[in-house]
C-alpha cells in the first residue's frame, strides 16, 4: 500500500520511498525487483487459523512470569486504573507458597527446554500491577528471598524486577537493592505534581519519601526506571520535569505517557471533555531538551512504536503469563475486564487450563482491517488491543493522531538526509538513476534516540 508524503510516495509494504514524479514504468519495475517486506494478508490468515483453533498453553514452557501479589495499596493516586486501596478480605493478596510454586513451576519449564534444546534460558520474574507489591513486606520478602536461593541452588541465571510507589523504609530499600535487579519506580515529574496525583491514604503529600527512595537506590547503584503518568493539563510542564528529573536523579530510562481513562481516571472531573494539549510538541520539546542538556540520560514513551512489527505485542500469544492475586493466571495484566483466564494456582499447586478464550486475538485480527489504511499501521499494528476494548472512542482517536504525527515527524526529517529518533533513509542500491530510499529503522526501538 502506498501513501502520499509531500513529494514522496511511501511504500509501506517495502518500506520505500521514491517521488511522486517517478515514471510508471520505473515504479513497477521497483515493484517487481523489489519484494514486500510485509505481507498482511498472511498475517491476517495466520490470525484466523490462530482464532479457529483451540487456545491452550498447558505445553508451554516459560522462563518470563509476572507476578502481581497483592491489589492493595497505601496510596490514592488519581489515575489508577487499577482504583487500589486498602482494603481487608478474601483475595487481596497471594499465598507465599503459591507464588513460590508459581516460580517454581517456571524453573522446572527453564530445566526442560534445556533437556529439549540444550539451551538454559534465564529466569525473569516481574513484580508490578494491582496494588504495591511491597504493601505485604513479609509476603514480598519471602518470595523474593525463596527467587533467589531456588535460582542460585538450581544454578539458573535470574532477574528479579519490580515497579514500585517507593513508599519504602531504609530497610526495605536495602533488602530490594541487595535482591532485585532492576526496580522501576512511579515518580511524576515534579514535586508538587507528584503530591497532587500520588497521595498516601488519599491525604499525605509522598514527594519527599519517593525523593528519598530515589536518592538511596543512586547510592547503591541499583538499576532504576522512572516513570511518569502525565494529566493532560500538565503536557506543556514535561519539559520542565525533564530539568527537574535529570538534574536530580541517576537512572537508565525515564518514561513518561499520559494517564489513560480507566479506574479511578475516570471519576475525575472533565478527564476528556476538552482537547487536550498536545503530548507529542511537548514531548519532542522535552525530548530535545534532555538529549542536548543531558546527552548520557535516557527520555522515552510507550506512546510512540518505534519500529517495524507484526504484532503490538506478546499478550496475544501469552508470552509472559501472569499471576493475580485471587490466584488467576491471566495472558495480560493490563485486561482488567476483558481478561483472559489461561490458568490458575490453588493450595501449591499450578494448572494451565487445556483450552481458554483468547479474547485479544478477535480484536488484533479486526484492528487488521480497521488500521490497515494507515500510514503507521507497519509500526504501531492499530496499537494495543486492550485499548480498542476499554479506551473511550476519543481517546482513541486522540491517541491515533499522536501516532500518526509521530510519523509524519519522522518522514518529514529522514528525507531531508537526516537522522531522527534512530530513524534514518539510504539510497536504494541498484536505482541510482532515481532517488529511491529505504526507511531504515531504529537498531533499538525506542523514541529517545538523538534526533536531528
Amino acid at each position: 500500500m502506498t501513501f502520499s508524503v509531500g513529494d514522496y510516495i511511501f511504500d509501506r509494504d517495502r518500506m520505500l520511498f521514491y517521488r511522486q514524479t517517478l515514471p510508471d514504468d520505473v515504479r513497477l519495475s521497483i515493484e517487481r525487483e523489489i519484494p514486500p517486506g510485509d505481507d498482511i494478508g498472511a498475517v491476517k490468515r495466520s490470525l484466523d487459523e490462530y482464532i479457529a483453533a483451540p487456545c491452550c498453553v498447558s505445553n508451554k514452557l516459560f522462563a518470563g512470569i509476572g507476578i502481581c501479589l497483592t491489589y492493595n495499596c497505601q496510596m490514592r493516586c488519581n489515575y489508577c486504573s487499577f482504583e487500589s486501596e486498602e482494603k481487608g478480605g478474601e483475595a487481596r493478596s497471594l499465598t507465599a507458597d503459591d507464588a513460590i510454586a508459581y516460580v517454581r513451576k517456571a524453573m522446572r519449564d527453564i530445566l526442560t527446554n534445556e533437556l529439549l534444546t540444550g539451551k538454559r534460558p534465564p529466569l525473569q520474574v516481574i513484580f508490578t500491577g494491582g496494588g504495591e507489591p511491597t504493601y505485604d513486606w513479609a509476603l514480598f520478602q519471602t518470595v523474593v528471598s525463596h527467587i533467589v536461593e531456588m535460582a542460585r541452588r538450581n544454578d539458573i541465571e535470574y532477574s528479579v524486577e519490580i515497579t514500585t510507589n517507593g513508599m519504602l523504609s531504609e530497610e526495605q530499600i536495602a533488602f530490594i537493592a541487595g535482591n532485585v535487579n532492576q526496580v522501576m519506580l512511579s515518580f511524576d515529574g515534579l514535586p508538587d505534581t507528584q503530591n497532587a496525583n500520588r497521595r498516601v491514604g488519599g491525604r499525605a503529600a509522598s514527594f519527599e519519601i519517593a525523593d528519598r527512595s530515589i536518592r538511596a537506590f543512586n547510592k547503591y547503584g541499583t538499576r532504576l526506571f522512572l516513570r511518569s503518568t502525565i494529566w493532560q493539563k500538565d503536557f506543556e510542564r514535561m519539559t520542565d520535569m525533564a530539568k527537574f528529573v535529570c538534574a536530580n536523579y541517576d537512572f537508565a530510562d525515564w518514561s513518561v505517557m499520559p494517564a489513560m481513562p480507566q479506574g479511578r481516571a475516570l471519576s475525575g472531573d472533565d478527564f476528556m471533555e476538552t482537547p487536550p494539549t498536545d503530548f507529542f510538541d511537548s514531548y519532542i520539546a522535552a525530548l530535545r531538551y534532555v538529549r542536548r542538556e543531558y546527552p548520557e540520560k535516557h527520555m522515552s514513551t510507550p506512546v510512540f512504536p518505534n519500529g517495524e512489527t507484526t504484532y503490538f505485542c506478546g499478550a496475544l500469544f501469552t508470552m509472559c503469563p501472569w499471576l493475580l492475586p485471587n490466584g488467576k493466571i491471566v495472558s495480560c495484566l493490563e485486561a482488567y475486564g476483558n481478561v483472559s483466564h489461561i490458568g490458575e494456582v490453588s493450595g501449591g499447586a499450578v494448572k494451565f487450563y487445556d483450552a481458554f478464550e483468547n479474547r485479544i486475538a478477535p480484536v488484533v485480527r479486526r484492528l487488521y482491517d480497521e488500521c490497515g489504511d494507515c500510514a503507521a499501521f507497519r509500526f504501531c499494528r492499530g496499537n494495543c488491543p486492550l485499548e480498542a476494548m476499554t479506551a473511550d472512542r476519543y481517546f482513541r482517536k486522540w491517541s491515533c493522531a499522536q501516532i500518526r504525527r509521530y510519523y509524519d515527524f519522522v518522514f518529514s526529517k529522514v528525507l531531508q538526509g537526516k537522522r531522527c529518533l534512530g530513524w534514518s533513509a539510504r539510497r536504494v542500491e541498484g536505482w541510482a538513476d532515481y532517488e529511491v530510499l529505504s526507511l531504515v529503522p531504529p537498531t533499538i526501538h525506542t523514541a529517545a534516540e538523538p534526533q536531528s
